[in-house]
């Protein structure tokens, strides 16, 4: 009997400390997707060479990383800068951006939108980190607009692609701030088009796949958790000029305006016009 009892006892403590490790397993997973991401981005305006006063202001947000585009780098626009606990008031040397997870956050960068709408390997490769990452929310650095004053030749490959692969945000320096209406097939896994501005003081864009647009901008904030992800545009002063909200479980309600894809690439052809020269 006393084997029995010893048997009983030690099958017990086994289920408990499984439990105790499967519930540690789950807490720190649970952990990791409720705890809130700060991630900062901004673009050099032309003739800036590094960040300068404005990463400053920047990190009064306390991001994890800052993502800097630079429309004048040709071979790789967006770099990454992490700060470093070692010298928090220094502005640290940039790295690059392929495809990473910044905790509830996946960010990845596609280099060449040519390649990327032609080459399907490329493109496939391009978005393999993207398609394996497990984070709720996902954002696509581009090199350039791909829906501004007009829409980029090839949106319609792109715009898919982002979309099948549960892209929400889609980043690219620009002249002003862009933000498009959400484009997709529906509304629920639509995906914003945004332009961080070179020039605050440029003139706002009017076209029907994008929102008015303020100016002054200089820099945007992104905080995300697991449910719900803001993206909001300061000025140098760090006045809010622009917000929007989205959840996860109200996708389709925040992208109400939406635009199907097709009716943006029917577009295209009427977007890329010349204007007739008046007799």
């Amino acid at each position: 009997m006393n084997s029995v009892a010893r048997y009983i006892m030690c099958a017990a403590l086994l289920l408990t400390t499984l439990g105790g490790c499967s519930t540690q397993r789950q807490l720190g997973s649970s952990k990791l997707f409720s705890r809130e991401t700060v991630i900062g981005f901004y673009a050099l305006a032309p003739g800036e060479t590094s960040p300068g006063p404005l990463y400053q202001r920047v990190m009064t947000f306390s991001p994890t990383v800052v993502f800097i585009a630079d429309a004048s780098d040709k071979e790789c626009v967006w770099s990454s800068r992490t700060l470093s606990a070692e010298a928090p008031g220094a502005i640290p040397p940039p790295s690059g951006v392929s495809g990473m997870d910044v905790g509830v956050v996946h960010v990845s960068q596609i280099v060449d939108l040519q390649r990327f709408v032609s080459d399907p390997e490329f493109r496939k490769r391009n978005l393999a980190d993207a398609a394996a990452s497990l984070r709720p929310w996902k954002v696509a650095l581009l090199p350039e607009p791909v829906l501004a004053a007009r829409v980029s030749d090839g949106f319609d490959d792109l715009a898919r692609s982002l979309e099948q692969h549960g892209v929400v945000l889609a980043l690219s320096p620009g002249q002003g701030y862009l933000r498009s209406r959400p484009v997709g097939s529906i509304g629920e896994t639509a995906v914003r088009y945004l332009a961080l501005p070179t020039d605050p003081a440029a003139a706002p864009v009017d076209t029907l796949w994008l929102n008015p647009a303020p100016r002054g901008g200089r820099y945007a904030i992104l905080r995300a958790e697991s449910d719900r992800m803001s993206w909001s545009l300061y000025d140098g002063e760090g006045k809010l000029l622009d917000l929007v909200t989205i959840r996860t479980s109200s996708r389709s309600e925040g992208a109400s305006n939406f635009l199907l894809t097709s009716e943006a690439t029917a577009l295209m052809k009427y977007g890329n016009e010349e204007e007739p020269a008046q007799p």
